[in-house]
Formats: structure tokens, C-alpha cells, sequence
């Protein structure tokens, strides 16, 4: 095996790669309608899924022996910005963690070998980005769909409780002029009144 291949087994950028790929699929939206937020997430799992099926293509006596040290910087700074987009959900860390991508890009595409292998890496991060954008439109379909049931379960009761008022008022008004009566008739407390001897 050669030095090339040896490094490019077992050079840190394998390890900070991985822990990056985890990252990415832990990275969620706290809101999935800001398109900015979701094309970016989407870029990056797109992206991310593209060079992982390129890592797997390289021949890598063909790269020089510093692609791999660069390629590992990039990575931890994309895993930074992935980082602080957690503490503090600012869509910019996204935007620059993909940079942070294009800059790997820029190390890998160069030494794409197998024209057919890296057509099917392009293929599956579309595919597996078309998925993740069509299984977020489907939660977020299904959480309004709840939120409108809420909403009308919430009227529905406000209708009833509405009903029930006004039905304890009418007879609060039915009482009072069985009681005190009106302009027309004697209430209970004017014909008591009015028996008692005097």
C-alpha cells in the first residue's frame, strides 16, 4: 500500500468527515416555512451526501498528500457552524457551513476518476435530498392539519360554552321576572306582598 493510500486511510479528516455527516443529520429547522432556512439545510444535505459519494470513488494516489489537511479544516469549520447554528438557530451558520462545503468541493471534484460513480453519488444526494424536502413538507403539512384541528375544536367548544351561557342567561331572566315581575306582570315578590295580611 502506498503512503498516499495509508494517509488517505488513516488521516484525521475520516473521522472529523464522519462526526460532520452525523451532524448534519442531527441539524433540524425550528421552522420548516422559512424558505431561506429550508434550501439551506436542504444544500447542505445535498452536498454532504455528493462528496461522501465521491470519498468513495478517489483513487487516492492521485491527490496530494495536503488535500486531506485542508479537507479537515474545512470539515471542523463546518462543524462549528453547525455547532453554533444549535446554540443559537441563526440561518447564517447554515449559509456558511456551506461554503464551508464548496471549499471541499473544490478539494475532491478535481479528482473524480470513475465518471460513472460519481454520476451515481450526484444521483443519490438528489434523490436523498428530494426525500428529505418532501418528508418535511409532509410533517409540516400534517402539523397545520393539526393546528386547524385544534383551532376548530377550540371554536367548537367556545360555540358550546357560548350556547350554555346564553341558555343560563335567558333563565336568569326568566327567573328574575318570575321574582320581581315587569310593565306587564306581577312578580312573585309583588303577589307575595300583595296576599300577606295586612
Amino acid at each position: 500500500m502506498s503512503r498516499w493510500t495509508d494517509n488517505f486511510r488513516n488521516h484525521a479528516y475520516a473521522a472529523t468527515w464522519e462526526a460532520f455527516k452525523l451532524k448534519v443529520n442531527e441539524t433540524t429547522l425550528d421552522d420548516e416555512s422559512i424558505q431561506t432556512s429550508v434550501e439551506e439545510l436542504a444544500r447542505l444535505d445535498k452536498v454532504t451526501t455528493f462528496i461522501d459519494g465521491l470519498l468513495k470513488t478517489l483513487d487516492p494516489e492521485l491527490i496530494p498528500l495536503p488535500t486531506w489537511d485542508n479537507f479537515n479544516k474545512q470539515c471542523q469549520a463546518a462543524t462549528q457552524q453547525l455547532d453554533q447554528f444549535a446554540a443559537d438557530r441563526n440561518v447564517g451558520h447554515l449559509n456558511e457551513a456551506n461554503k464551508n462545503l464548496d471549499n471541499l468541493l473544490t478539494y475532491v471534484r478535481p479528482y473524480m476518476v470513475a465518471e460513472g460513480k460519481a454520476a451515481l453519488a450526484l444521483r443519490d444526494a438528489a434523490v436523498d435530498a428530494a426525500n428529505q424536502i418532501s418528508e418535511r413538507y409532509t410533517e409540516l403539512k400534517k402539523d397545520a392539519q393539526g393546528s386547524y384541528e385544534g383551532i376548530e375544536s377550540l371554536r367548537e367548544d367556545g360555540e358550546a360554552k357560548l350556547t350554555s351561557i346564553t341558555r343560563i342567561h335567558e333563565r336568569i331572566d326568566e327567573f328574575e321576572k318570575l321574582t320581581f315581575g315587569d310593565e306587564e306582570t306581577e312578580g312573585s315578590e309583588q303577589k307575595i306582598n300583595t296576599a300577606r295580611p295586612q
